[in-house]
């Protein structure tokens, strides 16, 4: 059975799949790969573009002495090899694709819609002393799919009218990561609210209790509503790997960040990969085709099957470098529905105060579709 039969042949479950079901599918493969040889040991990340960067700005300049909180145990630095008969980053990659060119077409709608919930680590002082902790917070945006297509020149003039945007925040204060908690934040009773200091920033918003919504509505007149363009442009995105990469490497200045100085191209890539399969309304082929193109990429490694930040399974991919140097991004990804779940950035040296293996920050997709329905309730921004 070829590498692609195998793959379509563990994807057979029905629609939507339990975590359980989509676990024993990954690990049937993994058996499949490995044969009779025994398994060697492993040595033991527009608005919501806009809050990463600063989430892993803020992360990266506190240089402080924090408590050894570090990756899940299946995890290991930067230059492992993939354990001989694991899943390897390329069949991950690829049985996503298999299963989003299965999935139905995102629709239509007025505003596309989405949520996602981010976490920052940093380090806060408490009772027992300093502890690593994420200030979290939740996003929601409501992107006009009338946008009009823009040139640079016709944003910078001003002319091309403009669209309405909804987009709403709200604190999440200090989170654990899925089962993950300091023990010193145990220790020191896990307040409901309050503050700890936060060395060289603002204290810190102990505690789980969400704080209010703020949602807000701007005429915006960016040169599109997503980084890939108009809505007209999305639908036109090449279906093709090799053409999908050219696009990318082709637009390095998108409307919702752009190509850092230290990316190489396939960092670049997977990047931008990254923020199309979570935040774009894009047809089920393009979808395909940034899998396939990323499933092609030399430096992807896979990580095993692991939650994500919200305790959902899924199965990481991981690639060095591409948020900076000493760091490794990775994606979570449900091979059974080709849902690209969340984006993490992890430490691969201390950096900072921050020991190697430190989650600096994440981002996990709660929700994307399409709505009629705007907010009834937001605060006008001064355009």
């Amino acid at each position: 059975m070829n590498e692609m039969n195998l793959i379509r042949d563990l994807l057979k479950e029905p629609a939507p799949p339990s975590h359980a079901a989509t676990a024993e599918a990954l690990h049937r493969l993994e058996r499949e790969q490995a044969g009779p040889q025994p398994r060697s040991r492993r040595v033991p990340p527009r608005r919501n573009r806009l809050i990463w960067s600063g989430l892993l700005g803020a992360a990266t300049v506190a240089a402080v002495t924090v408590a050894a909180v570090g990756l899940p145990a299946d995890s290991a630095g930067p230059g492992r090899e993939e354990p001989r008969g694991a899943l390897s980053a390329r069949q991950v990659l690829l049985a996503a694709a298999e299963s989003a060119a299965r999935a139905p077409s995102t629709g239509t709608g007025a505003y596309w819609f989405t949520h996602f919930r981010t976490g920052g680590a940093t380090v806060v002082t408490g009772r027992a002393g300093r502890s690593l902790v994420y200030q979290c917070s939740e996003t929601k945006d409501w992107n006009d799919a009338r946008s009009p297509t823009r040139t640079d020149a016709e944003t910078k003039a001003g002319r091309g009218g403009t669209t309405m945007h909804y987009a709403g925040t709200r604190d999440l204060g200090t989170c654990p990561l899925g089962a993950v908690d300091t023990v010193a934040g145990k220790r020191d009773g896990s307040p409901s609210a309050g503050s700890a200091p936060n060395r060289g920033r603002a204290p810190a918003r102990t505690g789980t209790a969400p704080g209010p919504w703020e949602i807000h509505k701007e005429r915006t007149a960016f040169n599109s509503a997503f980084g890939d363009g108009s809505l007209a442009q999305l639908r036109a995105l090449p279906t093709d790997p090799a053409r999908l990469r050219a696009h990318f490497l082709s637009t390095p200045q998108r409307s919702q960040g752009g190509r850092q100085d230290h990316q190489s191209p396939d960092q670049w890539v997977f990047d931008a990969a990254g923020y199309l399969l979570t935040d774009e309304p894009v047809a089920p082929q393009v979808r395909v085709a940034a899998y396939r193109m990323l499933a092609a990429l030399p430096g992807v490694r896979a990580a095993g099957n692991v939650p994500d930040p919200l305790g959902r399974m899924g199965a990481a991919v991981e690639l060095p470098g591409v948020s900076g140097p000493g760091l490794r991004d990775r994606i979570i990804v449900e091979p059974s529905s080709g849902r690209l779940l969340a984006r993490e950035t992890f430490t691969v040296a201390p950096v900072n105060g921050y020991p190697a293996g430190t989650m600096l920050n994440w981002q996990a997709l709660v929700d994307a579709r399409w709505t009629n329905r705007a907010p009834s309730h937001a605060t006008e921004l001064p355009g």
